[in-house]
């Protein structure tokens, strides 16, 4: 990730052979890998922001951790700054947003709109 090779490999394990905008959800904890590049292959997309150092551990993604050097200890100054960037760009990328997994099933519903999209998974 954020190249398509990895999602396409999982949605064809999955049985998706041929995936479309309403044929799959991704849930990811990094706006730029997971969110955005998912989305540019059509999918329903949801993002798990967890906060800095929730439970003793690091942030989810160098996207929450922008001030922290976990993350970013092999970045330099101009990448750091890049990467920073980007995140911001892709804030408001996914079609929801959850602070913690046990919020997914309620992601997945049908109430769960944004953009007038509704959750593709069936049944849910």
């Amino acid at each position: 990730k954020p190249a398509a090779a990895p999602f396409l490999a999982a949605l064809r394990r999955a049985g998706v052979q041929r995936p479309t905008p309403a044929s799959w959800c991704h849930v990811g904890d990094d706006l730029i890998n997971d969110v955005r590049a998912a989305k540019r292959l059509g999918a329903w997309s949801v993002w798990l922001a967890r906060e800095s150092g929730t439970e003793g551990q690091p942030a989810s993604s160098p996207d929450d951790a922008a001030a922290s050097s976990y993350w970013f200890s092999t970045m330099g100054e101009e990448e750091r700054e890049a990467r920073r960037k980007e995140a911001e760009a892709a804030l408001g990328a996914a079609d929801v947003t959850i602070a913690d997994i046990r919020d997914l099933p309620e992601a997945l519903s049908p109430a769960s709109r944004r953009r007038g999209r509704e959750c593709p998974i069936p049944g849910r």
